[in-house]
């Protein structure tokens, strides 16, 4: 087992969290990661949970350099990846994959309860549903994210 990490098969102790405990070093043991597994990011008065990805640097969430930049010459966006997406690059150019209604050129978005493989607008978020992530940041940015191409 990691010497990293250790998940536990019980349950958070959050009362009501059904999530599994996932322990990194400097969190705390017998939490999920959204409730203290995952220590803060080590960025001062950045209060998002430490996120680490090959390449990036351990100890800092993903907006601080946790994870690597996307491979396009020029770009500083981290990188993004969901199924379908490209691996290595931002979202903007191809970690994200654009909606698949004919003509549209925003990207993927799904959320609990909507169509998977299409943006917000066609149904990527359910009826009522809300665009919303745990950080002003991503909420600020998301919606304004445009395909520029893919990896080029």
């Amino acid at each position: 087992m990691n010497a990293l990490m250790l998940a536990v098969t019980k349950t958070c102790s959050v009362v009501n969290c059904k999530k599994r405990p996932y322990y990194m070093q400097g969190g705390q043991r017998g939490f999920c990661a959204k409730h203290g597994g995952l220590p803060y990011c080590r960025e001062n008065g950045c209060t998002a949970r430490q996120s680490y990805k090959s390449g990036g640097v351990r100890g800092f969430c993903a907006k601080h350099g946790g994870h690597p930049v996307c491979e396009v010459k020029g770009c500083t966006m981290r990188q993004f990846f969901v199924s379908g997406g490209k691996r290595g690059f931002c979202g903007a150019h191809g970690g994200i994959p654009p909606c698949t209604v004919s003509g549209c050129t925003s990207l993927q978005f799904y959320r609990t309860g909507g169509k998977k493989g299409f943006c917000g607008k066609h149904g990527g978020i359910p009826p009522g549903g809300v665009l919303k992530f745990d950080t002003p940041q991503l909420d600020a940015a998301v919606p304004k994210l445009k395909p520029r191409g893919r990896g080029g």
